[in-house]
């Protein structure tokens, strides 16, 4: 089994801000090193409480798979890996530091930091200093996006599993 799928099997909470490692850009795995199914709908209905931060978890899993086997070259979506890792977090009480993040969308720090800069341009995240520590900044969509995200998901989730 892939250390990605270990991590996904064993801890996948963990997984979401730990930096997987991918194949060469360009060069898709070898789907058969993975036993794990690789279907949409496996990792969507996985067992997990039934929230809208679970349901988000699941579709960031589903999105590393889908890297995993087809290669990360062929798709790009930081922003929306941001913003689904964002909403799990808040939902779960959470906060999420700007490395944390550029960790989780798996992008390099600098291409991180640029989208996470667009995304406050545009009303859509909020960065707040941390008081104990003033060398970190924590991240968080606004109030009017973790709404609109909910809304996303809760019809994706009826869309994807019925």
């Amino acid at each position: 089994m892939t250390r990605t799928a270990t991590c996904l099997a064993s801890a996948p909470e963990d997984c979401l801000t730990a930096r997987v490692p991918r194949p060469e850009v360009g060069y898709p795995a070898d789907p058969r090193r993975d036993e794990r199914p690789s279907s949409l709908t496996s990792v969507v209905a996985a067992p997990m409480a039934d929230r809208d931060g679970g349901f988000a978890k699941r579709l960031i899993r589903w999105r590393r798979k889908r890297d995993e086997l087809l290669g990360e070259a062929l798709f790009g979506d930081p922003a929306w890996d941001m913003m689904l890792d964002l909403f799990a977090a808040q939902e779960e009480g959470k906060q999420v530091s700007v490395s944390s993040l550029c960790i989780a969308a798996a992008v390099p720090a600098t291409t991180g930091l640029r989208w996470i800069n667009i995304l406050v341009d545009r009303g859509i995240l909020l960065k707040k200093d941390d008081e104990r520590d003033r060398r970190r900044i924590w991240v968080e969509l606004t109030p009017d996006y973790v709404q609109r995200m909910r809304t996303l998901l809760r019809a994706g989730r009826q869309e994807l599993i019925g």
